[in-house]
């Protein structure tokens, strides 16, 4: 079970706020509390109830549990604009943004937090059409100062009309272009979405507008749409709010009758008017889950505090693709030594077969390695042949004296040469020599000279290598006579 979070509902009246708690996907909740402004103790006019109102609840509320928060503001307090950019980079975006929105904001002289969307279609031919969100820096200041005394961060404060529609998006896959009207406490939110994504965020507070002119608001809204995008998209109409609320059917039907009075704009309008549940939709946002377009105004030094939490989703990603190719080697390795076992085990099998069929009178009770076995025997067999003709090759041995081989190795190698023996065995006509010389090539050079000899049948060098300790090359000399 995940950890409890504080999940806050403010709107013009009061705010609603509820402990909920997510097991299995699902969430719960396990307390609620809807405070009103009205019922709080009287304060000095301009000053925010925030502070106070989050006091109150907490005499009301056990949030000692929660650390995170969901905050969903009314959207008035939030500056909805349509701008086209020469680039669709969202980094180079989010650098000049604040100076291409810094215009169009009713106080530009004062720091704002702002986020955008990419869109899809473009109202400039050639340009990126993007939908931001811009709200006074100050204004999420005092909701994060409030909440800190209690421990609770928020980690997504974002405006609730807008966010109905992107949580509306996700809870029906097969809508695609609706307007979604977001009927609130005190204020009315409007939002376009083409192509699931949404294009066109107006709000305004529900006071000032009837049903008609609510109507007439929606038919300007997509007329806007169409003739700044060329699109004929037509468009479903659905109304999110409490359905608690008993005023709200007469004003659906009312906005119905008005919008169905203007056959000639039947293109865009609506194909059919659906009224859906605000809190149900709404549900689905988390602390660790927003659903993707929402706005979050919890950036920069009001962001997430771990580098887990901003890059979670490419964290888990990459660790299942670590684990899974992890998995996939050494699944692999361990198949190939299954292969080499089987592969030795065939071999073994092979050379066993071939040494009994080879020594067939050789009645061994276990034979570890048959290879070696038979190279042993064949040993043996070349020793023993070798021995039993020995005294044959003895009666063949020419009788040559030992003064002759030493004056025969003095006429041959000439005293240019620098050669230094130390040791000379003639045996059975065979003659070994050892020694060394100042290099390498006069190696090459004595064994020249030697071959040159009536006396020497066969001259080959044993060894050469140079000396460790003295600059010298010790060769050995086996020679034929």
């Amino acid at each position: 079970m995940a950890e409890p979070f504080l999940y806050l509902d403010i709107d013009g009246k009061g705010i609603h706020a509820m402990i909920l708690e997510i097991s299995f996907s699902k969430k719960k909740v396990t307390n609620h509390f809807r405070l009103l402004y009205a019922d709080l103790p009287e304060s000095e006019p301009g000053t925010n109830p925030f502070p106070a109102a989050m006091t109150a609840m907490a005499a009301k509320m056990d949030i000692t549990a929660c650390s995170k928060a969901v905050i969903l503001i009314p959207a008035p307090k939030v500056c909805f604009r349509n701008i086209s950019l020469p680039f669709a980079n969202e980094k180079k975006i989010r650098q000049i943004l604040p100076f291409e929105l810094a215009p169009h904001l009713p106080l530009p002289e004062e720091p704002h937090i702002s986020d955008f969307i990419l869109q899809e279609v473009q109202f400039v031919r050639g340009q990126q059409l993007i939908l931001s969100a811009s709200i006074l820096e100050s204004d999420i200041q005092q909701w994060v100062d409030c909440l800190k005394p209690f421990n609770i961060k928020p980690l997504v404060i974002t405006p609730k009309g807008h966010a109905a529609a992107i949580c509306f998006l996700k809870q029906r896959k097969e809508a695609a272009n609706f307007i979604l009207i977001h009927m609130d406490t005190l204020d009315i939110t409007l939002t376009v979405v083409a192509d699931r994504k949404p294009v066109i965020v107006r709000s305004f507070a529900a006071a000032d507008y009837t049903a008609r002119e609510l109507g007439q608001t929606v038919l300007q809204t997509l007329l806007g749409f169409r003739h700044r995008s060329g699109s004929d998209i037509v468009f479903d109409v659905f109304v999110s709010t409490q359905k608690s609320d008993p005023t709200i059917p007469p004003m659906i039907s009312a906005l119905e009758n008005i919008l169905s009075e203007h056959p000639d704009l039947q293109p865009v309008t609506l194909n059919a008017l659906e009224i859906v549940d605000s809190g149900e939709i709404l549900s689905i946002l988390s602390p660790n889950h927003q659903p993707e377009g929402v706005f979050n105004f919890c950036r920069g030094q009001f962001g997430s505090d771990t580098f887990f939490h901003q890059y979670k989703a490419g964290i888990v990603s990459t660790f299942c693709l670590a684990l899974i190719l992890f998995g996939t080697v050494v699944f692999s390795t361990h198949k190939d030594i299954a292969l080499l076992e089987h592969g030795i085990a065939m071999e073994r099998q092979a050379s066993l077969s071939l040494y009994k069929k080879t020594f067939p009178d050789k009645k061994e009770s276990r034979i570890q390695d048959p290879l070696l076995l038979m190279q042993s025997h064949i040993n043996q067999a070349l020793k023993k042949n070798t021995n039993n003709s020995h005294g044959n090759e003895l009666e063949n041995i020419p009788d040559i004296p030992v003064m002759d081989v030493l004056f025969e190795l003095s006429d041959t190698i000439p005293d240019a040469v620098d050669i230094d023996l130390s040791h000379l065995v003639l045996n059975n006509g065979r003659l070994i020599i050892s020694g060394s010389t100042d290099n390498f090539n006069n190696v090459d050079k004595i064994k020249g000279l030697m071959e040159k000899s009536t006396l020497f049948k066969t001259v080959s060098i044993s060894s050469a290598e140079a000396g460790k300790t003295e600059n010298r090359v010790f060769f050995k000399f086996i020679i034929g006579l």
